[in-house]
Order: structure tokens, then sequence, then C-alpha cells
């Protein structure tokens, strides 16, 4: 194999690990907005038990209260009746105080209830909201990843196909090359080629030696960036290799 046929395989080599590279990025983001929507569904579901067990307390304490109403209710009962077999004035004003407290306490307890009744309602209120909007987000959640797991089997599709074109080029380059542009391309974002345009290395934007400009426009040597350590080629060679790489 000519020079020039190995700087358009190099070349072609580039575009190639280029595009593994963005279609690896794409696969790792892919599923950022799928993730976040199961997120949000499983905060919104951990909210619903939340407030689930909220009103199973509350439920709980309006009936402990009722049952201290009730009692309260049958101890005012029977001193109610107890006050009409007092004479002593003492003995009945000791009886009317008690009385008295009995149905203040039963007075707080029936606002406790109240209030408590609120809250059950509330509660109930929210849980169904939450509950409807947590419905809505799994369903959502359900059809992003839906949608992601094809994107991602396609994108890897992709990236199967571009490295199998990889190994190709690979296997018709000289070992000592392919090693050496996997050196390279391991240090530089999993690219080993870059292009030069008006004597600048485009992967690095440096200006190179003209003597060496010369000598990679005549395509005669398989050069290296003196700043980046790529393997250097031309405008002509870069459009040659992805016009080759289309095909």
């Amino acid at each position: 194999m000519d020079v020039r046929s190995q700087l358009v395989q190099l070349s072609e080599l580039g575009i190639l690990d280029g595009e593994i590279r963005d279609f690896r990025e794409k696969e790792k983001s892919l599923p950022a907005k799928a993730t976040a929507a199961k997120a949000q569904a499983a905060e919104l579901k951990e909210r619903s038990v939340a407030i689930e067990s909220k009103h199973n307390e509350s439920l709980l304490k309006r009936r402990q209260l009722d049952l201290d109403l009730q009692n309260e209710r049958n101890n005012l009962r029977k001193w109610e009746s107890r006050a009409d077999q007092i004479r002593h004035d003492r003995e009945y004003a000791a009886l009317m105080s008690e009385i008295g407290s009995l149905k203040r306490t039963i007075s707080n307890l029936e606002t406790q209830i109240i209030d408590e009744m609120q809250t059950l309602e509330d509660l109930e209120k929210e849980g169904e909201q939450v509950k409807s909007r947590t419905k809505i987000a799994e369903a959502k959640a359900e059809e992003e990843w839906t949608q992601v797991s094809a994107e991602v089997c396609e994108v890897q599709a992709q990236i199967t196909t571009r490295e199998n074109a990889r190994k190709k080029l690979l296997s018709s380059l000289p070992g000592s090359l392919v090693r050496k542009y996997e050196t390279i391309a391991s240090k530089r974002a999993g690219v080993g080629v870059a292009v030069v345009k008006r004597e600048v290395c485009q992967g690095c934007m440096r200006t190179i030696p003209p003597e060496l400009f010369n000598k990679i426009a005549k395509a005669e040597v398989v050069e290296q960036c003196p700043n980046c350590q790529r393997y250097l080629v031309t405008e002509e060679l870069s459009i040659s290799a992805t016009q080759a790489h289309l095909d």
C-alpha cells in the first residue's frame, strides 16, 4: 500500500473514530431524560405513600378522639344524673365544677375532631391529586424508556457498524502504524488524525512548520503534528476519505 492510500485510510479511520466517540456520548446521554422521568415518578410515588401514612395516622387519631369523646360524654351523663340527687351546696358546687370541667374537655375534643376531619379531608384531596400525577408520571417514564430503548439500540447498531468498518481498515494498515495510531488516539479523545489547513493543525489549532506542511501536501510521507502528535492529512485527502466513508 502506497503512502497516499495509507493517509486516506488513516483519515477515514479518524472519521470513524470521531463518529464512534460521538455515538458513545449519545449512548450515555440518551437515558438522561428517561431517568429523570423515572425519578420524578418514584418521588411522587414516595410522596403518595407518605400521604397515605399520614392519613392512616390521622384516621387512628380521629377514632381515638371519638372514643375519648364518647367516654367523656358518658361521664358527663353520670355526673349530671347525680346532680339531681345531691342536696348539700358544697358537694353540689364541687359536682358542678366537675361537670364544667367535663364540658370543657368535651368541647376541646369536639374541636380536635373537627380539625382532624379537616386534616383527613385535605389529605384525601392531596392523596388523590398525587396519585393522579403519579399515574401520569409513570406512564410518561414508561413511554420515555420505550422510546430511549429504541434509540439506544439504533445508536448501538451504528457503533457496531463503524467498529466493524474500523477493524477492516486496521487490518489493511501496517501493524506499526496501527499501534502508534491507537496510542495517539487514546490520548486525544479517541481520534489520532487531524486535518491540516493553511499550515494549521485543526486538532490543536497550532501552526506547523512550512517544510512539514509541504511534505504533507505532497502526501509522500506519514507525518505527525509536532504539538498534538496526531497524524496529519490534507483537506483533499480528508475529502477523499469522507467520500470513501460515505460509499
